[in-house]
């Protein structure tokens, strides 16, 4: 019986055995790349790491499974019954617990002063944001998995991310490198740092002008981009509501809050558009900033009436009189000078209905009609 069983064990279940034992004395890791900074302008950090640790558990090295779990479970906040089927399972050579949240240095502490036998801290990151919701939805966040999410972190999640590198080598029964043994490592490739155009210092403005301004005027939220004209660099981005990146699940709770209304939504741009009405004509020498038109309040168009914004008529106007007294008839007058064709062409030269390309995930196009669809006006 003796002889049967040994043959059992040493031929038929050889290569599982074997497996098993390489599986508990091999070291076969990830190791992760350190993700990159994010500073403004100045130099001041605006995403950065915070070293935590993993709490795993090597259950072939828990003997009393029950008593490990009484100790463990109120250092980790969890149940007791949680923590038992874990720790109790030894066909898992390994496993993380309290599905995989990271722990600061606090409770890493507390699990080391425990010193329980098959409880070990695996050192890693968490994403913090230091400055909370300033900046937030030009930032965006990172999630529990280290994937970027919407603005910078989502637009470049690669190359903040890094590559891992790769340990393989022999291990204790505690779960530890051997020294001496053979290994193949191929060190992580940290990733990039990233100095925004921001500037901490305009973008805390614009974000409490921002707030003050729709408490004031009771609005649903707002948003402020202020720019360097001459170089077209964003010094701050500001919407309202926010929110904190730092407990983005939260957020998440309401989605649209993470959504950057300045470069998703679509707007119409009122009277501002009158400029680039007005850039294309002067530009195609239609008109000059001295030629004139007569404004006299309303102007009759597919079945719809276009007044001015105060129901007035201006009489006869200059280009310049036009732009001053924001004339909807003048601005009108204008475009059916340059026609259709012309007119639309203009328009996307300007990038009109199309991405900025802007450094930030999510960017709309927004909307802009081509006078050959049937829907055109």
């Amino acid at each position: 019986m003796i002889a049967l069983r040994l043959v059992h064990w040493q031929v038929l279940e050889s290569s599982k055995l074997t497996v098993q034992l390489n599986a508990q004395h091999s070291l076969d890791t990830a190791v992760p790349a350190r993700r990159g900074n994010i500073r403004d302008t100045a130099g001041e950090l605006l995403a950065g790491n915070l070293a935590v640790d993993f709490i795993f558990a090597v259950p072939d090295q828990i003997r009393r499974p029950e008593e490990v779990a009484a100790k463990l479970a109120p250092v980790l906040g969890v149940d007791t019954d949680e923590l038992l089927p874990l720790l109790s399972d030894k066909t898992k050579p390994y496993v993380r617990l309290i599905g995989g949240k990271r722990v600061d240095q606090t409770i890493s502490d507390q699990v080391i002063a425990l010193a329980l036998p098959g409880i070990f801290l695996e050192p890693t990151t968490r994403r913090t944001y230091p400055e909370r919701s300033l900046g937030s939805h030009v930032l965006g966040f990172v999630d529990g998995d280290g994937n970027g999410n919407y603005g910078i972190e989502g637009a470049w999640d690669k190359a903040l991310a890094g590559l891992p590198g790769h340990l393989r080598a022999e291990r204790d029964t505690a779960g530890n490198e051997i020294g001496f043994s053979d290994r193949d490592w191929r060190p992580p490739l940290d990733g990039m740092d990233l100095i925004l155009t921001i500037d901490r210092t305009i973008q805390y403005i614009a974000e409490r002008e921002l707030e003050r301004s729709v408490i004031e005027h009771k609005a649903d939220g707002g948003t402020v981009i202020v720019m360097n004209p001459k170089t077209g660099e964003i010094l701050a981005m500001a919407n309202h509501p926010t929110f904190d990146p730092n407990r983005y699940a939260e957020a998440a709770r309401t989605p649209e809050l993470l959504t950057n209304p300045a470069i998703t939504f679509a707007y119409e741009p009122g009277s501002t558009f009158k400029v680039i009405t007005m850039a294309a004509a002067l530009n195609e020498r239609l008109v000059t900033p001295d030629t004139t038109m007569d404004d006299n309040g309303a102007l009759s168009i597919g079945g719809f009436t276009i007044r001015n914004w105060d129901f007035k008529a201006n009489g006869r106007i200059t280009m310049t009189q036009l732009l001053e007294k924001s004339s909807n008839i003048g601005a009108s007058w204008t475009a059916f000078r340059l026609g259709k064709t012309l007119f639309y062409r203009y328009v996307t030269a300007f990038g009109f209905g199309a991405q900025t390309r802007v450094d930030l995930q999510g960017e709309g196009t927004g909307i802009v009609k081509n006078p050959k669809s049937a829907d055109w006006s």
